[in-house]
């Protein structure tokens, strides 16, 4: 455990393979940060309130909430623990390698995430935590997720989503939501005003509730597949 660790500029710290280092206080990387050993984690604790621009193993988040200080990328998990923030919403997060990996928010955690990028041959597992995006969605890989949990779209500008398949997903904020790929929805998708659903040429399949709060819908020569095994709301 570490209250403050600083990386000077032509110096790289690696860590070992199973390595936990705690940042209690802050973390200033003007070197190099070798995550490479795999598996690692990064734990910012107790009052740190920032989290360096770096390429991380696992992540995980405790105490007061955290906020990037530039672009990340994660390789591994990501977890935020009861009372803690993850607020990514003013910076990029990757999801890097060809692993499977999770997000967890266990059980008041809070995930804000601005512009997210999946990369090919990654897969990540959201189980039941949601979380919301302010920026782009870029899936190139496999996004899942279980019953209960709801991806926002929330930004106040444009925002562009990629192919996907999510339990719930929910339109807020402003501006056009902008389907690039084909999406399924197994759960609810909640349109709320002034947002525009805007789909393209998109083949979209809802196997719950469509649930529109007086939001526009540019449908463009999208087709709407309704195809769940109980009734649905629309």
């Amino acid at each position: 455990s570490f209250f403050t660790v600083t990386v000077n500029s032509g110096n790289t710290m690696t860590l070992a393979a199973n390595a936990v280092v705690q940042i209690q206080n802050a973390m200033n990387i003007l070197g190099t940060l070798n995550t490479a050993n795999s598996p690692n984690t990064i734990w910012y604790s107790s009052s740190s309130t920032s989290i360096a621009a770096a390429t991380y193993n696992s992540l995980r988040l405790t105490g007061s909430s955290k906020t990037l200080a530039n672009n990340i990328t994660i390789n591994n998990n990501l977890s935020v623990d009861s009372s803690s923030t993850f607020d990514a919403s003013g910076f990029a997060v990757t999801f890097a390698t060809a692993t499977s990996s999770t997000i967890s928010a266990t059980p008041t955690g809070t995930i804000k995430f601005k512009d997210v990028t999946i990369n090919s041959g990654k897969t990540i597992d959201a189980g039941t935590n949601s979380f919301s995006v302010s920026g782009n969605w870029t899936n190139n890989g496999t996004f899942t997720s279980s019953s209960g949990q709801t991806v926002t779209f929330n930004g106040l500008d444009n925002q562009t989503i990629s192919r996907s398949s999510f339990q719930n997903i929910t339109f807020s904020g402003s501006d056009i939501k902008t389907l690039s790929g084909n999406a399924t929805i197994l759960g609810t998708i909640v349109i709320n005003a002034p947002v525009t659903l805007a789909m393209g040429s998109t083949v979209d399949t809802i196997k719950g509730n469509f649930i529109n709060n007086g939001a526009g819908i540019n449908s463009g020569t999208s087709t709407f597949v309704f195809n769940g095994t109980s009734q649905q709301q629309i």
